[in-house]
């Protein structure tokens, strides 16, 4: 059985980071915490792979969290985007290893192991 760890992936102040899965391991991004500081525009976006998956705007000198079960995979990346210099961001869930990647890639590894190649 795989160990669990906690792990706090991204925390940035004003600015955006990244944090790329290792591989032969799967995170969980179970919370998005953000902080809004001085002025009422600001927030931040939670991104996987390039895609926007979440977005909290909370107001002047108030926070806002999401909990999610967001699973990225060995070399995906969780970004996240800060909208203003007085916003803070945090992502923050569960590592474990995982050799064998997403169930859909494995299941298309055993599906070709058992289906017949047939030719045109």
């Amino acid at each position: 059985m795989a160990s669990v760890f906690t792990q706090r992936f991204l925390l940035v102040a004003g600015t955006n980071g990244q944090y790329v899965v290792p591989a032969g391991y799967r995170a969980i991004a179970r919370t998005l915490l953000v902080y809004q500081g001085e002025g009422a525009t600001g927030g931040a976006a939670l991104f996987l792979s390039g895609v926007a998956v979440a977005q909290l705007l909370p107001g002047e000198y108030k926070s806002q969290s999401l909990e999610t079960r967001l699973p990225a995979y060995a070399g995906e990346m969780l970004h996240v985007q800060t909208f203003s210099a007085s916003s803070t961001a945090m992502v923050a869930g569960f590592i474990f290893e995982d050799p064998s990647g997403p169930i859909g890639r494995m299941f298309e590894r055993q599906v070709a192991d058992v289906l017949p190649v047939v030719a045109g």
